[in-house]
């Protein structure tokens, strides 16, 4: 069959497209698609169907279209995606997808020769749906770059008056990215979600602002993945308030998670494991005003840094537990203009009783204090900087004071 299999547009309303098996259509790129929700339709119902046409996308919805539900479907062996949400100016669509199982969305639809489609659920311009309880799975067989968002959910150009809640979805061993929003000025949620094995990130919010990505397992240990949670890696303009909270990483070849050119941004209570040998479990670069609180990272298993922070002025690090691999000789690297920042002696670095000789510390900027037995003999500390005597006693210093920078500096006995 040429064309869409299912077709309503014209303003139709309260259709009811249930039970529908759908495959071997042909026709021309999105328009082949095996449900079409077009042209200002709304309120429609589009579940249980079995939607393997084949010829280009699931379920699609375009141009003023509200309101439509998608629900509890099989969709597979689509060439661009399984769900697409789209328009052509930003607006609030009121999608509900929930419960669709998408499998095996190749990308072999191209633009211009470029093969960039093949997400799972895929958005556009498009905001206030509800993405919930969706299980995605080897999307983005054959798509070549990341133009349009490629992942087992793709968000592309959050520009509406308000984003998707993203929620409790299985995103798993796809072919680029788990979840992606490649532009957002509006708030990401993504929260409760689930990521295993995917090929590249787990999760990656591109040139985001106001992303909150929470209560989300990210699971890559078995693959190659590059990041298990990245916020505006290799962009260059600054954005804006990120929250990273309660998060749970395994694996990673780079990071568990990477933050970067972020302002009053909070990462908060994430716990990272079983990342890769060289491996930096949290990077933190190029951001301000940004509280990294509460986290546990276990590094035990990596020869790289527990954590690297670079550029980051007026931030703070507390109350962080951090393991490192016997051998290990730097848990935290401290780099660049890092201006009015702390890293507080809440900080743990576990089985370390002079956790100061794990601590390199390069920005004149950046105050770092930790308890222990005296000053430091290793690595490279700044003016300022402080040791706590763990053992004080009446005649013995309250604490050292770093008094001129080196390796390990000149430290003096101090007393409140």
């Amino acid at each position: 069959m040429s064309g869409s299999a299912f077709y309503s547009t014209g303003g139709s309303s309260y259709g009811r497209f249930m039970d529908l098996h759908v495959h071997g259509l042909t026709g021309d790129n999105l328009n082949a698609s095996d449900v079409m929700l077009y042209n200002g339709t709304s309120d429609n119902i589009v579940a249980f169907g079995r939607l393997e046409g084949g010829r280009s996308t699931g379920v699609y919805m375009q141009l003023d279209s509200t309101r439509n539900k998608v629900l509890f479907n099989q969709i597979s062996d689509q060439n661009a995606y399984g769900i697409l949400d789209y328009d052509n100016d930003p607006r609030i669509t009121s999608s509900l997808i929930l419960g669709n199982t998408v499998r095996d969305i190749t990308g072999s639809d191209a633009i211009e020769g470029r093969l960039v489609f093949g997400a799972g659920i895929y958005t556009a311009d498009t905001g206030g749906q509800i993405i919930a309880f969706n299980d995605l799975s080897g999307c983005n067989q054959v798509t070549v770059d990341e133009t349009l968002a490629p992942g087992g959910i793709g968000q592309n150009a959050i520009h509406s008056p308000m984003s998707a809640l993203v929620l409790g979805n299985v995103s798993r061993e796809n072919h680029w990215y788990g979840y992606m929003s490649i532009i957002a000025t509006k708030p990401i949620a993504w929260i409760g979600n689930l990521a295993h094995e995917n090929a590249k990130d787990q999760f990656y919010a591109k040139n985001a602002d106001h992303p909150l990505i929470a209560l989300n397992i990210a699971y890559s240990v078995e693959s190659e993945a590059e990041r298990s949670i990245s916020v505006n890696a290799a962009e260059t303009g600054v954005h804006r308030g990120a929250v990273l909270l309660g998060n749970r990483t395994l694996g990673g070849t780079l990071r568990a998670i990477e933050l970067q050119k972020t302002e009053l941004s909070n990462v908060v209570g994430n716990n990272a494991s079983d990342i890769g040998a060289e491996a930096v479990a949290h990077w933190l670069a190029g951001s301000s005003y940004m509280a990294h609180v509460g986290n546990v990272i276990d590094a035990a298993d990596s020869s790289n840094y527990a954590m690297l922070i670079s550029d980051c002025t007026y931030s703070t690090f507390g109350s962080n537990m951090i393991r490192i691999a016997e051998g290990t000789s730097i848990a935290v690297q401290i780099n660049g203009d890092c201006t009015n920042s702390f890293f507080d002696k809440s900080n743990i670095i576990a089985g370390k009783p002079e956790p100061m000789n794990f601590i390199n510390n390069d920005s004149p900027g950046c105050i770092v204090e930790t308890f222990g037995s005296g000053p430091p003999t290793l690595l490279r500390h700044q003016v300022g900087d402080r040791v706590w005597n763990r053992s004080a006693a009446s005649g013995s210093p309250d604490f050292w004071r770093c008094t001129t920078a080196g390796a390990p500096g000149i430290w003096v006995a101090s007393n409140l």
